[in-house]
């Protein structure tokens, strides 16, 4: 694996998370 699949990589994972975080904070607020 070369340096920059694995930011890449870190990248898709940090969107993914925001994401999921957005989805689900509203949820658990009400």
């Amino acid at each position: 694996m070369s340096d920059y699949t694995i930011k890449y990589k870190n990248n898709l994972n940090v969107v993914y998370s925001c994401k999921y975080h957005v989805v689900w904070c509203p949820k658990y607020r009400r």
